[in-house]
Order: C-alpha cells, then structure tokens, then sequence
C-alpha cells in the first residue's frame, strides 16, 4: 500500500531531466499548496524562494504558528527539502484570500519546475466556513469569486512567463479552480498549457460544460479519482477519468496521502464501486428536485446556522461534518430556518429510496462490486 512517500523515497533522487515530470508529481505539489506559505513565499512572481528554504523556515517558526491540514502535511514538508528532486524548485506568486463578504476563499501558488514548465498550483478547501459556503454556492452559481480569481491568477502567471509552457494542478476544490481558470482564460493563454490536473475535485453546472473553452481545454484534462469518489462526482464534468486505489475506506479516499503508488505512476482501477455510484445518483436526483432558489435557501439556512460556530486560535471557525451535525442538531424545531433545512433532507432521504429502488432492481449488480467501467 505505498502512496507518496514511498514514492519520494524511490524516484526523489532523480532530477526531471533524468525523470520526466509524472501525475505523481502534481499531486504531491497539489497537496503541498494546502500549507500555507504566509510570510514565506512572496506574492511577487519575480521574487522566488526554493522548497528546501522554505520549508526550512516555515519548519524553523514556533509550532503554534504552523497552519497544517492535517500531521502528514509537516512530514511531507520534511520530505521534499531533502528531496533532490523537489527541493530546488521556486516558488513565487503565493495568494491567499479569504473573504467573508463575497463567499471567498482563494489560494494559490506557483512553482518553476526546473524543466522548463512552470506549475500553478490551485489550494482545495481549507477549514473555513466562508471556503465551505464557497464550495456549496457552486451548486446554483455558474461562477464563484474563486473560480474567477483562478482564471486571473492564471493569466498574470501566462504575462510573467510568456515563452514557458504552463502545467495546472490541484485537489478537491483545487481541482475544480484548475480545470476552470484553464477553460475560461483566453486563446492565447490556452495555447501555453500543456496539460491540467484534476485531482478528485468537483465539477460543474451544465452551462459551464458547453463553454468553449472549456471544450477548449478538455484534450489536456486528467482528472483523477479515487475509487470511492464522492467529491470528483459532484456536479458534472467531461474529458478522461483516470481511477485511483486508495487504502482508505468510504469519504476518506479523497484523503491524497491514501492514493496508492507504484513505481512512477499510480495504481490504477478498473472503474468506481457501485457505493460511488449509488451517492452520486442520489445527490444528483436530489439537486434535479430542488429548484435554484430551494438549494440556495438550503445552503444559506445551514450556513446561517453554522456560522455561529466557536473560532480556532487563528479567528477561524473549524469546520467538520460532526460540528456541522451537533450545530443543527441545537435548531429549535419551530423555527423557519429549521424547517427549510429538515424539507431539503427529507428530499435527500426520499431520492436516497428511490436511488436504492433502482438500483435493487438492476441485474447483475452485487452490493460493493467494484470494477464497474466509467
């Protein structure tokens, strides 16, 4: 059951010139961007620091200024500042904005390979509520402040670097920042991307699919999935779908550090279980159920609700799904904002019955049969 880090300890001793750059490699630098870099990497894009220093003195700060996703984050740290093949790339054009007023959380950075290429790397959704409430707007928003923030970002990068070939990445939201800045900058900046990298991130409404650029685009797509995808199923999207082994079970395979490795590449499946397609056939009958305004008011209502919620040490609220659940369950019963929520789940429940209808009279289909084709 490798996964990256047996992956840096096979191939970090290689340079790219000795190892071309590898899907691998976007994930481990999609995760990379989840740290945040403050104070650290500039936001100037001529103004460069490599990995190794930086990781040198993000590690040298007190641990109570560390702001990691998860204790993996620091290992990984650790990892690629001894890593020759990652520890002399620069990174430069680091931003992070979190914007409680308009919905927005954006995060991203970019990394001069050493190969010539140059990486934009897109941060997935940190712990805050705004970057949560961010990612359910998508649901009955055809563009959030993020996804237009990354289509910019991405072509301040394209004007910096104008005779360099560009490589997109990232994961979760990440992902979805990725495909979107790369199908909704110009012509000109499309010709210089060599390829995007979606890693499990959600897609998108039906209006954004049949956009020209991102038909555009769809020809240097790779999107990547863990068996069990619950998040890369969200919404729609197009292009190849490459599906992923993950050690973990169930939500967790969306956890990159899970995604296994073998030799340069990962390991690779068949297709997705039917649990991924069960979820995502619920989800999307459900959201076919509600009209715009319904969704929206179910997302505003929990928000509402959940952002009362106590802040972290750094003047965050922390969100996860048991705070999110012991939240609601606080609601009082006769209040408006109650009943909209307890409607929008019961909704869920009902297309949740229909969806196991369907597929319980389906031939051919054992519960947890994996290997079904995508």
């Amino acid at each position: 059951m490798a996964n990256m880090f047996d992956y840096l300890t096979w191939r970090g001793d290689l340079s790219l010139s000795q190892s071309p750059f590898q899907d691998v490699d976007s994930l481990i630098l999609s995760t990379m961007s989840y740290i945040f870099f403050d104070g650290i990497v500039a936001e100037s894009l001529e103004e460069r620091i490599t990995i190794g220093e930086m990781a040198d003195r993000f590690l040298s700060r007190p641990q109570t200024e560390w702001k990691l996703r998860i204790p993996e984050d620091e290992r990984l740290l650790r990892v690629l500042k001894e890593s020759d093949r990652f520890r002399n790339m620069e990174l430069c054009g680091y931003v992070n904005k979190l914007d409680f007023q308009t919905e927005k959380q954006f995060a991203a950075l970019t990394i001069l390979l050493g190969d010539g290429t140059v990486l934009v790397a897109y941060r997935g959704t940190d712990y805050s509520l705004v970057g949560w409430k961010e990612n359910f707007n998508m649901c009955f928003m055809d563009d959030v402040p993020a996804q237009l923030d990354a289509a910019n970002y991405l072509i301040r990068v394209a004007e910096a670097f104008p005779h360099m070939k560009l490589r997109v990445c990232g994961h979760s939201k990440g992902g979805n920042l990725a495909v979107y800045g790369a199908a909704m900058c110009p012509k000109e900046v499309q010709e210089h991307i060599c390829v995007v990298y979606n890693h499990d991130g959600p897609g998108f409404r039906e209006t954004m699919l049949k956009r020209e650029g991102y038909q555009n685009i769809l020809p240097r797509l790779k999107t990547f999935l863990p068996q069990f995808s619950v998040v890369g199923m969200l919404l729609e999207q197009q292009g190849e779908m490459i599906i992923i082994r993950s050690n973990e079970k169930g939500i967790m395979q969306h956890e990159p550090y899970s995604w296994e490795v073998i030799g340069a590449d990962f390991v690779k499946q068949n297709g997705l279980t039917e649990k991924s397609y069960f979820l995502d056939s619920t989800v999307t009958r459900w959201m076919d159920g509600l009209t715009e305004e319904q969704r929206e008011s179910f997302i505003d209502t929990i928000y509402e609700a959940v952002a009362a919620a106590p802040v972290d040490h750094f003047g965050e609220a922390a969100v996860s799904p048991r705070m999110i659940i012991s939240t609601l369950q606080t609601l009082h019963a006769e209040d408006e904002g109650t009943k909209i929520i307890s409607s929008g789940f019961r909704m869920l429940f009902d297309a949740a019955r229909k969806t196991a209808d369907e597929f319980a009279n389906r031939s051919g289909m054992d519960e947890g049969k994996e290997g079904i084709e995508t």
